[in-house]
């Protein structure tokens, strides 16, 4: 009898380290898929869940330290696991350093400054008065909205008493555009743009609206609200990113602000060839906006936090960010964020 639980009991731990080296190994081609990312864009898909891959390799690395005798096999995972958290640790650590060590902000006598926030309502909200008493008790100067839909639309009237200009892809006629900004101060014309490259049966993605806004004692600004396409199932959102990176230099990099959600993490390489190229800084970082489950109680249960960083600020390097910061969901699936600017000196 002992000899056969003896057995047993040998069976299911030679199972578990099989199945401990099946797992490692998956994680090995994720990670090394995820670096080679840089030169294939659909690969940089997995970048977008590092954090994942670098928590399971925390626990397999404590698997192997339970199931495996000391020897050569087991100094190789503890080895090819270190490597894979090292992977996940040199794409979201720098980062993860900027969040917490922000520079100081520079100190300027009658500063001007204007109140971004950027917000993807979410298609299905049915939250309207609530958003609209949120946004009235943040007091942005502009906001950026995606997913201006449906419902959503109410928010015209809703804001008008506050945000008297407003510049939206309805007024234009642009099928499937579902982006609007409201502004406090005098917008400019407005440009809607949509690559060749981008995807043409999207229900929201794949457009930006250009404005500028105009406050007194300040040059224009120009202002641009976007919502990329998934990284999947094609590379949609690259032909997106380098049609607007290329229009930003167009214009010179300066006196803009860009916003929206990227439907991209902080630590994706198409978000960093989109900061590079477009010679803008990306001030979000590592700010957790997706998912907000809003459309089943016990799913919300299940999820109780945002992981994943897909809405981002970014402004030329003559507007210094003065703080950032995420507001509250109010019925959408994203959470807003919210940056103020200096724009100038009086």
């Amino acid at each position: 009898m002992i000899k056969v639980f003896g057995s047993a009991f040998k069976l299911i731990a030679d199972l578990i380290r099989l199945g401990i080296c099946a797992a490692i190994l998956l994680l090995t081609l994720i990670q090394v898929a995820g670096l080679l990312g840089y030169w294939f864009v659909l690969l940089d898909s997995v970048n977008h869940f590092q954090p994942f891959w670098m928590v399971g390799s925390l626990f397999l690395f404590t698997a192997v330290l339970m199931f495996f005798v000391v020897g050569k096999i087991r100094n190789l995972l503890i080895g090819i696991l270190a490597c894979c958290f090292s992977a996940g640790l040199l794409l979201t650590g720098p980062d993860l350093i900027k969040k917490f060590i922000a520079p100081p902000i520079l100190e300027m006598p009658s500063k001007i400054q204007l109140k971004v926030m950027t917000f993807n309502l979410w298609a299905a909200n049915d939250q309207q008065i609530e958003m609209k008493d949120y946004i009235f008790k943040e007091n942005p100067d502009v906001i950026m909205f995606q997913e201006f839909v449906g419902r959503n639309r109410r928010l015209s009237k809703l804001l008008d008493s506050k945000y008297r200009y407003q510049h939206n892809c309805i007024s234009k006629k642009a099928k499937r555009c579902a982006l609007a900004v409201f502004s406090k101060h005098p917008l400019g014309k407005v440009e809607i743009r949509q690559p060749i490259g981008a995807r043409r049966n999207n229900r929201f993605h794949g457009y930006s609206l250009v404005t500028n806004v105009v406050i007194k004692g300040a040059d224009p600004i120009i202002l641009i609200t976007t919502h990329p396409d998934w990284p999947l199932p094609q590379p949609f959102q690259r032909a997106e990113l380098d049609d607007l990176s290329n229009w930003i230099k167009l214009q010179g990099t300066k006196r803009v602000i860009v916003a929206g959600d990227f439907n991209s993490t902080s630590w994706s390489f198409e978000l960093s060839r989109f900061k590079n190229r477009s010679g803008l800084v990306r001030h979000s970082m590592a700010i957790m906006t997706y998912p907000k489950i809003q459309f089943h109680p016990k799913l919300d249960k299940l999820v109780p936090f945002a992981f994943l960083p897909l809405d981002h600020v970014f402004s030329s390097k003559d507007l210094p960010l003065v703080s950032i910061k995420r507001g509250l969901p109010t019925g959408s699936d994203h959470y807003p964020i919210i940056a103020e600017f200096i724009i100038g000196i009086r």
